[in-house]
C-alpha cells in the first residue's frame, strides 16, 4: 500500500532526527495573546487520487485569563490536463474555557468539503471535556471527549443528520529547540459511521519563525461510496511560518 512507504519514510526521518540530535527541553508555559502559523509546500496523495500538487494549512489563536480562542483552514487541490482530480477544503472554530491547570471545557465547528470522496460538503460541531495528561520534559499529551452532530450534504443532492460522539488526541515531544515530533488525531463515531483522521510530523526549526515540516495525514471513513476507497493519505512536505 501506498500509506505504508509513507509511513516507513516519516518513521525513518524521526528516527534519524532523534539518533542525531537527542536533547530534551521542558515545555513552554502557554502565553497570553495572539499565535499563529501558516504553512505552505509540495504534496504527494495516495488513495482516491495519485497526483502531485500544493497544499495550505493556518492556524490564528488568542488567548486571555482562562479562553482560548483559534480558527484553522486547510486547503489541497490538485489537478492534471484532464481537470481537478482532488480538492479538499477544511475551516473550524474552536473555543475553550480552562477549567484548571490541567482541564478544560471545548466547543468546535467544523466545515468540510470533498467532492471526491461522495459528499459535497460536511459540517460537524462538538461539545467536550479535556484533559492535558502531563506536560514535562519536553514531552505533553491531551485528550478529549466531546458530544455533537454531523450533517452530510451529498454530491448525489441528499443529506444526512446524525449525532455523534468525538474523541481526540495531541501529542508533542520537543527533543530540543530544533527538532518537534507530533502526533493529532480525532475520531468522529455515530450509530451507522465512524470518520478518523490523523497527522503525525516531524518538525525541523531553522529559524525563529520558519520550520520545515514533514507529515502523513492519513483519513478513513468507514461511509464512504462503493467506487471510493475508504483511506486517502497525503504525504507532505512544508515550509511553516509562525508568528
Amino acid at each position: 500500500m501506498p500509506m505504508s512507504t509513507h509511513l516507513r519514510l516519516l518513521l525513518a526521518l524521526i528516527t534519524a532526527a532523534a539518533a542525531a540530535a537527542f536533547r530534551p527541553v521542558c515545555a513552554e508555559p502557554r502565553e497570553a495573546g495572539w499565535s499563529g502559523e501558516a504553512e505552505l509546500g509540495g504534496v504527494g496523495t495516495g488513495g482516491n487520487s495519485r497526483t502531485r500538487s500544493f497544499n495550505f494549512r493556518g492556524r490564528l489563536s488568542h488567548s486571555r485569563d482562562s479562553w482560548v480562542k483559534e480558527l484553522a483552514a486547510e486547503a489541497l487541490r490538485t489537478s492534471d490536463h484532464e481537470g481537478i482530480t482532488y480538492e479538499y477544503l477544511m475551516g473550524s472554530g474552536r473555543l475553550e474555557y480552562r477549567l484548571g491547570e490541567h482541564t478544560y471545557l471545548f466547543t468546535t465547528a467544523r466545515y468540510e468539503q470533498d467532492r471526491f470522496n461522495g459528499y459535497d460538503h460536511k459540517v460537524s460541531e462538538t461539545l467536550g471535556v479535556g484533559r492535558q495528561l502531563f506536560s514535562r520534559d519536553g514531552l505533553s499529551l491531551d485528550l478529549e471527549v466531546g458530544l455533537g452532530g454531523r450533517h452530510h450534504q451529498f454530491s448525489s443532492g441528499g443529506r444526512k443528520d446524525e449525532a455523534i460522539v468525538r474523541g481526540a488526541g495531541r501529542f508533542s515531544w520537543e527533543m530540543n529547540p530544533v527538532v518537534r515530533v507530533g502526533e493529532r488525531f480525532y475520531v468522529e463515531s455515530s450509530h451507522g459511521s465512524t470518520y478518523a483522521e490523523s497527522e503525525t510530523a516531524l518538525r525541523l526549526k531553522v529559524n525563529e519563525h520558519f520550520a520545515t515540516k514533514f507529515s502523513l495525514t492519513v483519513r478513513h471513513n468507514t461511509d464512504n461510496p462503493e467506487w471510493s476507497r475508504a483511506t486517502d493519505s497525503v504525504t507532505a512536505v512544508t515550509l511553516v511560518y509562525d508568528f
